[in-house]
């Protein structure tokens, strides 16, 4: 028979670590002064909701862009500004964004970022992770 504190350490474990990938969610285009945004969840381990995210443009350039001050997430009820994005330095990015999140994540969790490449607002949503 297994000790009882090896079962509630396997499910604490089991809870708080978990992949949520899938489900990429893309904004804008390559046209004239705009971008492609590319966002997929990634994962969800140690309070650290993380992103992928993918940033393409043949004419922007984000040499001014806040993305850290532009990026907010709402879950849960809060508005959550990320800890780490990926930096933007040429016409094809990739990289992660990271958010502390305390507790668990809802089943709706949302991605808004300003005024970016032409658009005032460029949301991402998942619903159901």
């Amino acid at each position: 028979m297994r000790n009882p504190l090896f079962l509630i350490f396997t499910l604490i474990l089991s809870v708080s670590a978990f992949s949520i990938e899938g489900a990429l969610i893309s904004t804008g285009n390559l046209g004239a002064d705009n971008a492609l945004v590319e966002i997929e969840p990634k994962s969800f381990e140690n309070g650290k909701l993380v992103f992928t995210m993918y940033v393409n443009t043949h004419t922007v350039s984000f040499e001014f862009f806040n993305l850290k001050e532009s990026t907010t997430l709402y879950i849960n009820g809060k508005e959550i500004k990320p800890i780490s994005v990926p930096d933007l330095y040429s016409h094809h990015n990739e990289g992660e964004l990271v958010f502390n999140v305390p507790g668990k994540i809802g089943s709706n969790v949302k991605i808004v970022i300003a005024d970016m490449a032409g658009e005032s607002s460029r949301e991402f949503i998942w619903e159901g992770l």
